[in-house]
């Protein structure tokens, strides 16, 4: 299977896996097998959907990457969402199915768990409808992606708790999956100026985190609620909302002071932020948003350890990924590193028999050739945006964690 742009789908090409509606969750368009004519195209372009994967028989190993149960779970997610956040938008006090979300929430991580490496895309399943709902699905994804990946974090930052329930992500998902709740509350007119602006220093829109927290905080546990009000705390002290100190002062939260959870969905609310815009304006491709949550203001704001989180969950070349190289030839990739992960492995697509074994293609491993790049990925141009180590734990979150559990163990003498 192969991933491809909707600008590039041609007509007598099979659909490898369903297409959902970017604009009606759960609602299936086309099923696997389908063969795309130029009619199925133009109406695919006319609702703006991004990309697509055909069958491509040499590439059918890329399908272990995607996990079509947890992408229909994730739809169900988001389709029981759509009618949830609706009713709340017009009744403010209306009940929200707690329970059912719990339960899907902790059957994707039963598939995130048991199948890790087959979630690479599942940040793109509800990408396109610049939505509400669209963004609480990702959201919660990726934040649930990112805190199975960050269990040895976690449990160092929530130690006063037994490492058992410390790293329990139940309740981050949940968070996650309701952080913006309370933007249902809020103006259409203020909701218009943010989606224009992203200023989050609008008095009014600062708001929503309050309205939420005080709509879920007797409904869900301390801390899936604590993320509903702290998920727009800063690293470096400048988020909100400010809280009355000892001193009497206001101060917002900083640094290991913010609660763990609420800095995973911090991550995960801003990259998917920047990667759709919420003015429905041009997405932008993964490595263009984690090159922006390295570079200042955001690498300042966010918590390192969670960056590199993000960066491991949803890589900037990911396998399947159409992409132009340097020297000007297209490929697709097949494999990455953590370590470095902006030079992935390219199998060069004109060497590629579609029916034949794709071994036999010409294959580029970009960490064997430093003076290659990709330049073009997602319809994009990504040439300024690469980002390369020069430590091993740059970008890699394990390897990042290792070296903290070794600096933790020569300061106490033990583990715990």
């Amino acid at each position: 299977m192969l991933k491809v742009p909707l600008n590039q789908a041609a007509p007598g090409m099979t659909l490898a896996m369903p297409l959902h509606h970017p604009q009606t969750p759960g609602r299936v368009l086309l099923q696997a097998g389908f063969e795309l004519d130029a009619a199925a195209i133009d109406r695919l372009r006319e609702i703006e959907l991004r990309d697509i994967w055909v069958s491509y028989p040499s590439l059918a190993f890329l399908g272990e990457y995607v996990n079509p149960a947890a992408i229909a779970l994730q739809q169900e997610l988001a389709a029981g969402l759509d009618g949830a956040f609706a009713d709340v938008a017009n009744d403010g006090e209306a009940e929200l199915e707690y329970e059912q979300f719990r339960e899907t929430i902790g059957q994707i991580i039963d598939l995130f768990s048991t199948h890790p490496r087959a979630a690479l895309y599942i940040d793109e399943v509800c990408a396109g409808g610049n939505t509400h709902i669209a963004h609480a699905a990702n959201v919660c994804s990726l934040s649930l992606l990112m805190g199975l990946r960050l269990q040895p974090y976690v449990a160092q930052q929530r130690s006063r708790l037994h490492p058992r329930y410390a790293t329990n992500v139940v309740n981050l998902g949940v968070g996650a999956m309701l952080h913006d709740i309370g933007m249902l509350q809020l103006d259409p007119e203020t909701l218009d100026r943010w989606a224009r602006t992203l200023n989050e220093n609008d008095p009014v829109w600062r708001q929503h985190v309050w309205r939420g927290y005080e709509m879920v905080r007797e409904e869900i546990g301390p801390s899936a609620a604590s993320i509903v009000l702290n998920h727009h705390q800063r690293f470096d002290g400048s988020g909100f909302p400010e809280k009355t100190e000892g001193d009497g002062v206001e101060r917002s939260q900083d640094g290991e002071n913010i609660p763990i959870f609420a800095r995973i969905v911090a991550v995960a609310d801003v990259f998917d932020r920047l990667r759709n815009p919420p003015d429905g304006s041009r997405p932008r491709a993964a490595v263009e948003v984690q090159h922006a949550l390295l570079s200042e203001p955001w690498a300042d704001r966010l918590d390192p350890m969670c960056v590199k989180a993000i960066i491991t969950v949803a890589p900037p070349y990911p396998p399947g990924a159409v992409v132009t190289l340097s020297d000007g030839r297209d490929g697709v990739v097949t494999g990455w590193t953590p370590t470095n992960p902006c030079r992935p492995t390219v199998r060069i697509l004109e060497t590629i028999d579609p029916d034949e074994k794709a071994e036999d293609a010409e294959t580029v491993d970009l960490l064997e050739h430093p003076a290659l790049r990709v330049v073009m990925t997602e319809g994009r141009d990504v040439s300024r945006h690469n980002f390369f180590a020069s430590r091993s734990d740059d970008y890699d979150v394990d390897e990042a964690q290792t070296l903290m559990w070794r600096r933790l163990v020569d300061a106490d003498g033990a583990l715990f």
